[in-house]
């Protein structure tokens, strides 16, 4: 049977709807709002829609799939073209009543925009424990909002060459001082100077917060994994995230990225066991 929509849907009729595995059925966006509407009623515990050439606009039928549902653990939408449009999922999945555990948005040209949209749930996602974000095109502002998504974050690390951020509307004001420094540290090795630098900007530590907005915070993450490899974010950032890791008040254990410009292309996606 051809894989499409149809083979799809009648998987579902069939009963066998607990562990979908639907990667490479060409579904495309027209497909996705008759398949989600027929999942959501579905007992679907995994979902894998991986390579099924899937844009922003399949980001809302996702998201209207995510809003309450019962059973959904893991869902796989790796290697499609979703880009900013997961902001409709982030937005969902920072409401309460998500079951969502495992998320791999792996190769689906996700930007900062959709990042930051993805750190803000984390703020109040009591669920999600893997999240994947390998090979898109996050720069430092996604590793920044991520960072700050824990209360026990600490200082952000200092200043550093930003020259790719300068046009970014999310880039924190520039520090024409540092940066004159650091074009004049470049004349003298005889590198070419970097257009600007980002100061370093704390986020609010946790004792400068009302006591029962920190321990709700520390509450409320649940987040375990998290996959960056494959980005744009600079070795001084992953100095910072992993800062998270070594603190044992914090829910992350493991936070993959170091090797960021090494990564592979696909890879397996990370579902709970």
């Amino acid at each position: 049977m051809p894989r499409t929509v149809a083979s799809c849907l009648e998987k579902l009729a069939a009963g066998s709807s607990a562990d979908c595995r639907f990667g490479m059925h060409s579904i495309g966006d027209a497909g996705m709002p008759q398949l989600c509407s027929a999942l959501t009623s579905a007992p679907v515990v995994r979902l894998d829609l991986s390579c099924n050439s899937l844009s922003a606009a399949s980001a809302a039928p996702l998201a209207r799939l995510l809003d309450g549902h019962a059973t959904l653990e893991a869902l796989d939408v790796s290697a499609n073209a979703l880009a900013d449009g997961v902001g409709a999922m982030a937005e969902v999945l920072g409401r309460p009543g998500s079951a969502l555990r495992a998320l791999d948005l792996h190769a689906n040209s996700v930007r900062d925009d959709g990042a930051v949209a993805l750190a803000a749930m984390l703020r109040s996602n009591v669920t999600l424990t893997a999240l994947d974000l390998r090979n898109n095109y996050l720069t430092d502002v996604s590793a920044r909002a991520l960072y700050r998504a824990w209360p026990r974050s600490g200082p952000w690390f200092a200043a550093r060459p930003l020259a790719a951020h300068a046009q970014s509307p999310l880039a924190p004001p520039l520090a024409p001082v540092v940066w004159a420094q650091e074009k004049e540290a470049c004349r003298r090795r005889g590198a070419t100077p970097p257009p600007c630098c980002l100061p370093e900007i704390a986020p609010p530590h946790p004792h400068h917060l009302e006591p029962s907005r920190s321990a709700s915070l520390a509450q409320t993450k649940t987040l375990r994994l998290c996959h960056l490899q494959g980005n744009d974010i600079t070795p001084q950032a992953w100095a910072s995230l992993e800062q998270l890791v070594a603190d044992p008040a914090n829910s992350l254990e493991s936070i993959e990225g170091s090797d960021n410009a090494t990564a592979e292309l696909m890879g397996t996606v990370c579902l709970v066991q």
